[in-house]
């Protein structure tokens, strides 16, 4: 967990409504048979629920923030928050509204796409800012780790090879 003053500015002072987990938590680099079309040859892939347990909320922004020089920086493929259009289509949530207790799962996230295994690891914050009835904002957020090196144990990639096929 990030203490509340170390999250990003956007983040701080919304309560936490939107729980996030991500599967594995530490994802290390595997050949990249998910996306072919990206162009890279490796990825650092992981699962990542995320739901609400008592209310409906909207998801109005999500993305991702490394963690450079001492402060959490905003790093999406397309250099902004992902929309509730994105959060719909990557989470199969209809109009990106959370029902309370159900799960919404994107089997295909990941925190590095690379050509070369040469970078530094990094720790990746996803976050979700989302609405509720009542016009108010809350918020929720995951850490996860991006190794740039093959897993150790090569039967964990396996569930990814077994996704991609």
């Amino acid at each position: 967990m990030v203490p509340e003053e170390q999250l990003p500015p956007r983040l701080r002072g919304l309560p936490r409504l939107i729980q996030v987990h991500e599967h594995p938590d530490i994802s290390y680099a595997t050949n990249n048979l998910s996306y072919p079309s990206k162009g890279k040859i490796w990825g650092c892939f992981h699962d990542t629920s995320v739901y609400s347990e008592s209310e409906h909320v909207q998801i109005t922004e999500f993305g991702a923030c490394l963690y450079r020089n001492k402060e959490w920086v905003l790093s999406t493929i397309y250099g902004r928050p992902y929309s509730t259009g994105e959060f719909e289509q990557w989470f199969n949530c209809p109009a990106g509204v959370l029902e309370p207790g159900k799960r919404y799962m994107n089997r295909l996230n990941y925190s590095a796409m690379m050509d070369q295994l040469d970078f530094e690891s990094h720790a990746a914050l996803w976050y979700y800012i989302g609405r509720k009835a009542d016009g108010s904002e809350v918020k929720g957020y995951s850490l996860v780790f991006a190794v740039r090196r093959p897993d150790p144990d090569p039967k964990s990639q396996q569930v990814y090879f077994d996704r991609a096929t």
